[in-house]
Protein backbone atom coordinates (compact mmCIF):
# COMPACT_ATOMS: atom_id res chain seq x y z
CA UNK A 1 0.00 0.00 0.00
CA UNK A 2 1.33 3.42 -0.96
CA UNK A 3 1.53 5.77 2.02
CA UNK A 4 2.91 9.30 1.86
CA UNK A 5 4.03 11.12 4.96
CA UNK A 6 1.91 14.16 5.82
CA UNK A 7 4.76 16.57 5.03
CA UNK A 8 4.96 15.09 1.53
CA UNK A 9 1.32 15.92 0.74
CA UNK A 10 0.88 19.50 -0.46
CA UNK A 11 -2.46 21.28 -0.42
CA UNK A 12 -3.36 24.40 -2.39
CA UNK A 13 -4.19 27.47 -0.32
CA UNK A 14 -7.42 28.17 -2.18
CA UNK A 15 -10.70 26.50 -1.33
CA UNK A 16 -10.92 27.68 2.28
CA UNK A 17 -14.55 27.73 3.38
CA UNK A 18 -16.15 30.44 5.51
CA UNK A 19 -16.70 27.94 8.33
CA UNK A 20 -12.94 27.79 8.93
CA UNK A 21 -12.13 24.40 7.36
CA UNK A 22 -10.81 23.77 3.87
CA UNK A 23 -13.43 23.29 1.18
CA UNK A 24 -13.60 20.93 -1.77
CA UNK A 25 -10.52 22.57 -3.36
CA UNK A 26 -8.12 20.60 -1.18
CA UNK A 27 -6.04 17.80 -2.62
CA UNK A 28 -7.19 14.31 -1.74
CA UNK A 29 -5.05 11.85 0.16
CA UNK A 30 -3.08 9.53 -2.14
CA UNK A 31 -4.76 6.30 -0.98
CA UNK A 32 -8.36 5.34 -0.31
CA UNK A 33 -9.11 3.55 2.95
CA UNK A 34 -12.54 1.84 2.75
CA UNK A 35 -15.25 2.60 5.30
CA UNK A 36 -16.90 -0.67 6.32
CA UNK A 37 -20.58 -1.20 7.22
CA UNK A 38 -21.30 -0.53 10.92
CA UNK A 39 -17.77 0.79 11.44
CA UNK A 40 -17.53 3.72 13.83
CA UNK A 41 -16.73 6.88 11.90
CA UNK A 42 -14.34 7.99 14.62
CA UNK A 43 -12.63 4.61 14.73
CA UNK A 44 -12.37 4.82 10.93
CA UNK A 45 -10.67 8.23 11.16
CA UNK A 46 -8.29 6.83 13.77
CA UNK A 47 -7.45 3.93 11.48
CA UNK A 48 -7.07 6.27 8.48
CA UNK A 49 -4.83 8.66 10.42
CA UNK A 50 -2.52 5.81 11.38
CA UNK A 51 -2.32 4.39 7.85
CA UNK A 52 -1.72 7.82 6.32
CA UNK A 53 1.19 8.51 8.66
CA UNK A 54 -0.42 10.93 11.11
CA UNK A 55 0.23 10.51 14.82
CA UNK A 56 -3.44 10.92 15.82
CA UNK A 57 -6.93 11.83 14.62
CA UNK A 58 -6.33 15.35 15.90
CA UNK A 59 -3.27 15.68 13.66
CA UNK A 60 -5.20 14.50 10.61
CA UNK A 61 -8.12 16.85 11.27
CA UNK A 62 -5.82 19.77 12.04
CA UNK A 63 -3.99 19.16 8.78
CA UNK A 64 -7.34 19.48 6.99
CA UNK A 65 -8.32 22.57 9.00
CA UNK A 66 -11.07 20.73 10.92
CA UNK A 67 -11.61 20.66 14.66
CA UNK A 68 -12.78 17.60 16.60
CA UNK A 69 -15.96 19.36 17.71
CA UNK A 70 -17.01 20.00 14.09
CA UNK A 71 -17.48 16.34 13.20
CA UNK A 72 -21.24 16.68 13.73
CA UNK A 73 -21.43 19.25 10.93
CA UNK A 74 -22.68 17.92 7.54
CA UNK A 75 -20.38 20.20 5.53
CA UNK A 76 -17.34 19.05 7.49
CA UNK A 77 -18.23 15.42 6.85
CA UNK A 78 -18.65 16.23 3.16
CA UNK A 79 -15.14 17.67 3.14
CA UNK A 80 -13.75 14.56 4.86
CA UNK A 81 -15.53 12.33 2.37
CA UNK A 82 -13.77 14.16 -0.47
CA UNK A 83 -10.41 14.23 1.31
CA UNK A 84 -10.47 10.48 2.02
CA UNK A 85 -11.72 9.53 -1.47
CA UNK A 86 -14.93 7.93 -0.16
CA UNK A 87 -17.82 7.53 -2.58
CA UNK A 88 -20.64 7.09 -0.06
CA UNK A 89 -21.26 10.39 1.73
CA UNK A 90 -24.46 9.13 3.35
CA UNK A 91 -22.64 6.21 5.00
CA UNK A 92 -19.98 8.49 6.47
CA UNK A 93 -22.67 10.85 7.76
CA UNK A 94 -24.54 7.97 9.40
CA UNK A 95 -21.37 6.54 10.95
CA UNK A 96 -20.00 9.89 12.13
CA UNK A 97 -23.44 10.79 13.52
CA UNK A 98 -24.01 14.21 11.92
CA UNK A 99 -26.61 16.50 13.39
CA UNK A 100 -30.07 16.36 11.86
CA UNK A 101 -31.54 19.50 13.43
CA UNK A 102 -30.91 23.06 12.36
CA UNK A 103 -28.78 24.09 15.31
CA UNK A 104 -25.09 23.93 16.04
CA UNK A 105 -24.39 21.60 18.93
CA UNK A 106 -26.87 18.87 17.95
CA UNK A 107 -29.68 17.55 20.10
CA UNK A 108 -30.43 14.75 17.59
CA UNK A 109 -28.10 12.92 15.24
CA UNK A 110 -28.26 10.45 12.38
CA UNK A 111 -27.18 7.01 13.58
CA UNK A 112 -27.16 4.03 11.21
CA UNK A 113 -30.44 4.94 9.54
CA UNK A 114 -32.16 6.26 12.68
CA UNK A 115 -32.53 9.62 14.38
CA UNK A 116 -31.55 9.40 18.05
CA UNK A 117 -30.92 11.94 20.84
CA UNK A 118 -27.25 12.85 21.09
CA UNK A 119 -27.47 12.00 24.81
CA UNK A 120 -27.45 8.31 23.84
CA UNK A 121 -23.93 8.66 22.41
CA UNK A 122 -20.92 7.86 24.53
CA UNK A 123 -18.58 10.58 23.26
CA UNK A 124 -16.13 10.73 26.16
CA UNK A 125 -15.38 7.08 26.85
CA UNK A 126 -14.45 5.12 23.71
CA UNK A 127 -14.84 1.38 24.17
CA UNK A 128 -13.35 -1.63 22.45
CA UNK A 129 -13.78 -5.37 22.24
CA UNK A 130 -10.22 -6.77 22.18
CA UNK A 131 -11.33 -9.88 20.30
CA UNK A 132 -13.12 -7.84 17.60
CA UNK A 133 -10.00 -5.71 17.13
CA UNK A 134 -7.90 -8.86 16.85
CA UNK A 135 -10.23 -10.63 14.41
CA UNK A 136 -11.52 -7.74 12.27
CA UNK A 137 -9.38 -4.68 12.99
CA UNK A 138 -12.53 -2.53 13.07
CA UNK A 139 -14.24 -0.48 15.78
CA UNK A 140 -18.03 -0.82 15.80
CA UNK A 141 -20.32 2.22 15.64
CA UNK A 142 -22.62 0.47 18.10
CA UNK A 143 -19.93 0.63 20.79
CA UNK A 144 -20.57 4.38 20.87
CA UNK A 145 -24.07 3.96 22.30
CA UNK A 146 -24.28 4.47 26.07
CA UNK A 147 -26.39 1.33 26.36
CA UNK A 148 -23.83 -0.96 24.69
CA UNK A 149 -21.41 -2.21 27.33
CA UNK A 150 -20.78 -5.73 26.04
CA UNK A 151 -19.87 -7.36 22.76
CA UNK A 152 -22.76 -9.67 21.79
CA UNK A 153 -20.49 -11.53 19.39
CA UNK A 154 -17.95 -12.61 22.00
CA UNK A 155 -20.22 -12.30 25.10
CA UNK A 156 -17.66 -10.17 26.93
CA UNK A 157 -17.64 -6.72 28.51
CA UNK A 158 -16.26 -3.87 26.45
CA UNK A 159 -13.02 -2.29 27.64
CA UNK A 160 -12.62 1.44 28.25
CA UNK A 161 -9.44 1.49 30.38
CA UNK A 162 -5.93 0.35 29.54
CA UNK A 163 -4.65 -2.33 31.92
CA UNK A 164 -1.06 -1.19 31.38
CA UNK A 165 -1.34 2.49 32.33
CA UNK A 166 -4.75 2.34 34.07
CA UNK A 167 -5.88 5.37 32.06
CA UNK A 168 -9.13 5.71 30.07
CA UNK A 169 -8.84 4.77 26.42
CA UNK A 170 -9.01 7.91 24.28
CA UNK A 171 -9.78 8.72 20.67
CA UNK A 172 -6.47 10.59 20.54
CA UNK A 173 -4.28 7.53 20.75
CA UNK A 174 -1.68 6.72 18.05
CA UNK A 175 -3.65 3.86 16.49
CA UNK A 176 -6.85 1.85 16.69
CA UNK A 177 -5.12 -1.09 18.37
CA UNK A 178 -2.77 0.88 20.62
CA UNK A 179 -3.16 2.91 23.81
CA UNK A 180 -1.32 6.21 24.23
CA UNK A 181 1.14 4.36 26.50
CA UNK A 182 2.00 1.97 23.65
CA UNK A 183 0.11 -1.03 25.06
CA UNK A 184 -1.52 -3.34 22.49
CA UNK A 185 -5.25 -3.15 23.28
CA UNK A 186 -5.87 -6.49 21.60
CA UNK A 187 -4.14 -8.10 24.59
CA UNK A 188 -6.68 -6.85 27.10
CA UNK A 189 -8.27 -9.59 29.19
CA UNK A 190 -11.78 -10.66 28.21
CA UNK A 191 -14.31 -10.46 31.05
CA UNK A 192 -17.43 -12.59 30.47
CA UNK A 193 -20.82 -10.90 30.64
CA UNK A 194 -24.11 -12.17 32.06
CA UNK A 195 -26.11 -13.87 29.31
CA UNK A 196 -29.11 -11.57 29.74
CA UNK A 197 -26.99 -8.43 29.24
CA UNK A 198 -25.60 -9.99 26.06
CA UNK A 199 -29.14 -10.79 24.90
CA UNK A 200 -30.38 -7.26 25.58
CA UNK A 201 -27.40 -5.87 23.66
CA UNK A 202 -28.18 -8.26 20.82
CA UNK A 203 -31.66 -6.68 20.71
CA UNK A 204 -30.16 -3.21 20.43
CA UNK A 205 -27.88 -4.35 17.61
CA UNK A 206 -30.93 -5.78 15.81
CA UNK A 207 -32.81 -2.47 16.00
CA UNK A 208 -30.08 -0.95 13.83
CA UNK A 209 -30.07 -3.86 11.39
CA UNK A 210 -26.97 -5.56 12.76
CA UNK A 211 -28.12 -9.11 13.43
CA UNK A 212 -25.96 -11.17 15.80
CA UNK A 213 -26.62 -14.87 16.25
CA UNK A 214 -26.65 -16.66 19.61
CA UNK A 215 -23.37 -18.52 19.40
CA UNK A 216 -22.66 -19.09 23.09
CA UNK A 217 -26.12 -19.18 24.64
CA UNK A 218 -29.54 -20.15 23.34
CA UNK A 219 -31.35 -18.42 26.20
CA UNK A 220 -33.85 -15.67 25.43
CA UNK A 221 -35.51 -12.99 27.51
CA UNK A 222 -38.83 -14.13 28.92
CA UNK A 223 -40.90 -11.29 27.46
CA UNK A 224 -41.39 -12.23 23.77
CA UNK A 225 -42.78 -8.82 22.76
CA UNK A 226 -39.51 -7.13 23.61
CA UNK A 227 -37.98 -8.45 20.39
CA UNK A 228 -40.28 -6.09 18.45
CA UNK A 229 -39.57 -2.94 20.48
CA UNK A 230 -38.00 0.19 18.99
CA UNK A 231 -34.81 1.74 20.31
CA UNK A 232 -36.56 4.49 22.28
CA UNK A 233 -38.74 1.91 24.05
CA UNK A 234 -35.74 -0.27 24.90
CA UNK A 235 -33.96 2.76 26.38
CA UNK A 236 -37.04 3.69 28.42
CA UNK A 237 -37.19 0.14 29.76
CA UNK A 238 -33.55 0.34 30.82
CA UNK A 239 -34.26 3.57 32.64
CA UNK A 240 -37.34 2.24 34.37
CA UNK A 241 -35.91 -1.12 35.40
CA UNK A 242 -32.37 -0.08 36.23
CA UNK A 243 -33.19 2.78 38.58
CA UNK A 244 -35.51 0.87 40.91
CA UNK A 245 -32.76 -0.06 43.33
CA UNK A 246 -31.86 3.62 43.66
CA UNK A 247 -35.34 4.78 44.68
CA UNK A 248 -35.62 6.57 48.01
CA UNK A 249 -38.51 8.37 49.61
CA UNK A 250 -37.08 11.80 48.85
CA UNK A 251 -35.32 11.19 45.55
CA UNK A 252 -36.75 10.66 42.09
CA UNK A 253 -34.49 8.30 40.06
CA UNK A 254 -32.67 9.88 37.17
CA UNK A 255 -31.53 8.62 33.76
CA UNK A 256 -28.85 5.99 34.53
CA UNK A 257 -27.32 5.67 31.08
CA UNK A 258 -25.24 8.77 30.51
CA UNK A 259 -21.80 9.11 28.95
CA UNK A 260 -20.18 7.06 31.70
CA UNK A 261 -17.55 4.34 32.09
CA UNK A 262 -18.49 0.81 31.07
CA UNK A 263 -18.66 -0.47 34.65
CA UNK A 264 -21.36 2.02 35.66
CA UNK A 265 -23.57 1.51 32.61
CA UNK A 266 -23.07 -2.25 32.70
CA UNK A 267 -24.61 -2.33 36.19
CA UNK A 268 -27.68 -0.50 34.85
CA UNK A 269 -28.01 -2.94 31.94
CA UNK A 270 -27.55 -5.88 34.28
CA UNK A 271 -30.37 -4.73 36.58
CA UNK A 272 -32.74 -4.06 33.68
CA UNK A 273 -32.09 -7.20 31.68
CA UNK A 274 -32.23 -9.43 34.79
CA UNK A 275 -35.84 -8.36 35.33
CA UNK A 276 -36.66 -9.28 31.73
CA UNK A 277 -34.86 -12.61 32.07
CA UNK A 278 -37.01 -13.51 35.08
CA UNK A 279 -40.31 -12.28 33.65
CA UNK A 280 -42.97 -11.99 35.01
CA UNK A 281 -41.92 -12.68 38.62
CA UNK A 282 -39.15 -10.08 38.77
CA UNK A 283 -41.48 -7.54 37.12
CA UNK A 284 -44.18 -8.11 39.77
CA UNK A 285 -41.59 -7.50 42.47
CA UNK A 286 -40.42 -4.42 40.58
CA UNK A 287 -43.92 -2.93 40.34
CA UNK A 288 -44.53 -3.61 44.02
CA UNK A 289 -41.40 -1.63 44.83
CA UNK A 290 -42.73 1.37 42.92
CA UNK A 291 -46.19 1.09 44.47
CA UNK A 292 -44.63 1.16 47.91
CA UNK A 293 -43.20 4.61 47.11
CA UNK A 294 -45.98 6.79 45.62
CA UNK A 295 -44.79 9.45 43.25
CA UNK A 296 -41.41 7.85 42.64
CA UNK A 297 -42.11 6.54 39.12
CA UNK A 298 -39.64 8.21 36.71
CA UNK A 299 -41.31 10.89 34.64
CA UNK A 300 -41.64 10.20 30.93
CA UNK A 301 -41.07 6.46 31.20
CA UNK A 302 -44.60 5.13 31.14
CA UNK A 303 -48.05 6.74 31.06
Amino acid sequence: MLVMAPDEIHYPTEGMSCSGHRGMGIQQFPVRIPLLPYESGRAYLLKAAEQLGFNSIRHLLSFAGISWGDLYEPEVVKTLCHLLRLDNLEALQQQLFVRCDGQRGPSSVLFLGHVIPVAHLNKKYPRICPRCLMEKGVGSALWELTCVTVCPIHACKLVDHCSNCDEPITWFRPGLMVCRCGHDLRRERLVPSKWYVVEYTRLIYGVFGCEVGRKRSKKVLSLPEIYQFEFSVLMSLIRLLACSENITNDCVPTEPLLAAPVAKNYRSLEKASRVLAQWPYAWIKHVALYLSRPGMLPKGVVD
